[in-house]
């Protein structure tokens, strides 16, 4: 080999390395022509944030606005968010990072998640009191497709995915309104009257049943789970409003009780999106809860915590389904068994 063509060789791979270098860091991280998706702007820069989310034909928005050293909900008489959660996601969209733009066509902007009418986020982030809106739509693991709302052009942003943008605003704040670590005593007060709990010697007794009725302890254990922790949906704000019902003949009032602290809170009308209106004494917000989750309290009477025996077979005197049960053909769980002609 003459000396030429070791010098081409040479060169030849030190061209080889290069490009296996750069294929490293790019698999290890942002390659070396990414730049920053918000260049000049820090964490701490970022006063407010806002982000839209769209499924199908329905929008979601939540909105922070940073308070002092943390962040609260503007549209909530400034209920307080976790500043962590709120700061994880402008640290997101901070450090991300992206290359040239891969379209600058508008007319491919909704096949690419991130038009007018298809987007999955749409991101407000207030800097300087000037605002910056990004149109972000869903892409390959942990990227997403971005663009700016006042611009054609489509990047791919590299540090986080559209999902991350969470939509639900209690997954921003403290989701416990109300908690009570083992309650001593719960008393219900609801339309068909008044349930009280006691704890006494490890054990659950109802006041208002004879001594010795048979408890359902399960059934307790669940109608206390119930009573005395509230998840919130959605913060309302500090006004109480007739429309939340807590006024009104079919409210539900709970008092929980543990040594000298006492947490009261009613249970109000049913919210336009099928949840329940609460409002704790201790608590200056109304909030919405899921109804699934309170709906023993609406309606629970002390009869409901008797144990009810039933026969060992677990059915009627033939075995089985008790005879007559609604529901079943003609025939079917009576002494007869299978109708005729019923495949055996």
């Amino acid at each position: 080999m003459n000396r030429t063509n070791k010098i081409l060789a040479g060169a030849l791979l030190v061209q080889v390395a290069l490009v296996a270098v750069t294929w490293s860091m790019r698999g290890r991280g942002p390659s070396l022509d990414a730049e920053p998706l918000l260049p000049d702007t820090a964490v701490a820069d970022v006063q407010a944030l806002k982000v839209v989310a769209k499924s199908g034909e329905k929008e979601t928005t939540v909105q922070f606005a940073r308070k002092g050293d943390g962040w609260v909900v503007p549209t909530a008489d400034d209920f307080p968010a976790d500043a962590k959660k709120v700061e994880e996601v402008v640290k997101k969209l901070v450090e991300a990072r992206i290359r040239a733009p891969i379209a600058s066509n508008k007319a491919n902007h909704n096949n690419l998640d991130v038009g007018d009418r298809d987007f999955s986020r749409r991101v407000t982030l207030t800097v300087g009191g000037k605002d910056r809106t990004l149109v972000v739509g869903s892409a390959k693991g942990s990227s997403a497709h971005v663009r700016f709302a006042d611009q054609d052009d489509v990047f791919v942003a590299r540090g986080f995915s559209a999902f991350e943008l969470r939509d639900g605003l209690a997954t921003y704040v403290d989701g416990d309104y109300v908690k009570v670590e083992a309650p001593e005593s719960v008393k219900l007060t609801n339309p068909r009257g008044t349930v009280t709990l006691n704890f006494v010697e490890g054990n659950w007794k109802v006041a208002e049943l004879p001594p010795d009725a048979p408890l359902d302890t399960a059934r307790i254990e669940a109608f206390v789970s119930a009573a005395r922790l509230i998840r919130l949906i959605e913060p309302l704000g500090k006004t109480v409003k007739p429309e939340y019902g807590f006024d009104a003949a079919d409210k539900a009032v709970v008092e929980l009780k543990k040594g000298d602290v006492v947490t009261r809170y009613t249970i109000g009308a049913l919210a336009p999106d099928n949840n329940r209106y609460v409002k704790s004494e201790s608590n200056d917000w109304v909030v919405t809860t899921a109804i699934h989750n309170i709906g023993t309290l609406l309606d629970q009477t002390p009869d409901r915590f008797i144990k009810e025996d039933l026969p060992a077979d677990g059915g009627g005197p033939e075995g089985g389904m008790p005879p007559g049960m609604p529901g079943l053909p003609p025939g079917m769980g009576g002494p007869g068994g299978l109708p005729p002609g019923f495949p055996q």
